[in-house]
């Protein structure tokens, strides 16, 4: 009875090792420096999208998503574009049209 409770527990030990093997990280499947390609599980774009920010961010850049291709495999690939960050400029540094001087009225 022992060796029975002792087989099962090592079944289901065994069993949610390979679960945890099949849902594994988004992994980089090419890098460039404009770009990252992320290979991940279907439920994973978030993941994915966090991990291709912090690629682009190594590289003084933001991820913006290029597309998405489904596998058969039930895994995606996902293709982010490293773009430059373009924060708006600040007040101080708008220029502006110098003012319209009004027309001066005659004393009267």
């Amino acid at each position: 009875m022992r060796y029975v409770k002792m087989a099962s527990i090592g079944a289901v030990m065994g069993l949610g090792l390979m679960m945890a093997a099949c849902s594994s990280d988004p992994e980089p499947f090419n890098e460039t420096a404009s770009s990252v390609t992320l290979k991940y599980d279907g439920d994973q774009i978030e993941t994915a999208t966090n991990q291709a920010g912090k690629y682009c961010a190594s590289r003084g850049g933001v991820a913006r998503l290029r597309n998405v291709n489904e596998q058969s495999d039930g895994q995606n690939i996902a293709v982010y574009d490293c773009v430059m960050d373009m924060a708006p400029a600040s007040p101080m540094t708008q220029q502006t049209a110098p003012a319209t001087p009004m027309p001066m009225q005659p004393a009267r």
